[in-house]
């Protein structure tokens, strides 16, 4: 997803399996994410930047809660990428790889946090940092905590809540990472980036998405869960108008009007908000590639 002034936020499928669709519309971008699915976070920050600020700090929030590190770019490295939640289990720094979980679906009963609005997304800031005399340990106890699922907003329609949470899911096998102890001042935050995360079947009830669109129904295809990407060649996925009646739950009272093709509703299955799963025990699976250099001055 391209931001103004040539920032990059792309949301992909580990194992280099390619980005999940985006679409802006109006002031909002949007990610279409898949229930139950991994992803990771790729940031690039454009080589303009560097002419004028040399070294930067990369940070993402997820749901509002820190990853748990942020990360070091300049001009010969201006990407870099989060799998997961970083946090020390038995003296070790392990990454919990990123899921998308489905959010809360009791709209009825809306019970948001006090002082707090959770929207549901992703939030990028990207810092000008220079760096100072000195070193510091490295940490001895990383702490991340995955989102909890984002809570209904008092006063918003069903279908304009949140349809997508976050998630910690397995362990990651990677290569040990590797922390900067440098330290570094900040001295200008020069982009928030925010990508809000959804599901086909919500921004086609929003008419984010429109299914005579051909351009917006690839996006649809794309996005169904892989279940259903597999139900028989030629098939499209079963479908719920867009036309939908707005003063019913989710998966409630929607009837088609005539759409070609219509995307499948996601139904609720309990009146609880969904709650992130704890981090489960290491896969033996392997990545290749060298760990990136992490800064924690800024946590």
């Amino acid at each position: 997803m391209k931001f103004s002034e040539g920032w990059q936020v792309d949301v992909l499928r580990p194992n280099h399996a390619g980005p999940y669709a985006d679409i802006s519309h109006d002031s909002d971008k949007y990610v279409v994410g898949i229930p139950d699915q991994p992803f990771e976070v790729k940031v690039t920050v454009p080589q303009a930047v560097f002419r004028s600020a040399p070294l930067l700090r990369v940070s993402l929030t997820v749901e509002g809660q820190s990853c748990g590190i942020s990360k070091i770019v300049n001009s010969f490295s201006a990407s870099s990428s989060f799998k997961g939640f970083v946090s020390t289990v038995k003296g070790k720094h392990v990454t919990s790889q990123f899921l998308f979980g489905a959010a809360q679906t009791d709209f009825q009963a809306p019970t948001p946090a006090a002082g707090t609005s959770q929207t549901g997304g992703l939030s990028i800031s990207i810092e000008h940092i220079e760096q100072m005399p000195g070193h510091l340990p490295p940490p001895a106890q990383v702490s991340s905590h995955a989102a909890a699922a984002p809570k209904a907003i008092e006063g918003k329609k069903w279908f304009l809540q949140p349809s997508l949470a976050a998630k910690a899911g397995d362990i990651v096998a990677e290569p040990p990472i590797t922390f900067n102890t440098h330290v570094y001042r900040s001295l200008k935050v020069l982009a928030n980036l925010k990508l809000r995360m959804e599901t086909a079947a919500i921004l086609v009830l929003r008419k984010v998405l429109d299914p005579e669109n051909p351009a917006h129904q690839r996006i649809i295809d794309a996005s169904q869960p892989p279940d259903e990407q597999e139900e028989g060649e030629g098939e499209s996925p079963s479908v719920t108008a867009a036309a939908a009646s707005t003063s019913s739950p989710i998966g409630g009272g929607l009837s088609p009007r005539g759409t070609k093709r219509r995307v499948k509703a996601e139904k609720p299955q309990s009146n609880k908000a969904v709650k992130p799963e704890p981090n489960q025990t290491p896969r033996n699976r392997s990545s290749g590639g060298q760990a990136d250099v992490i800064d924690l001055t800024g946590f």
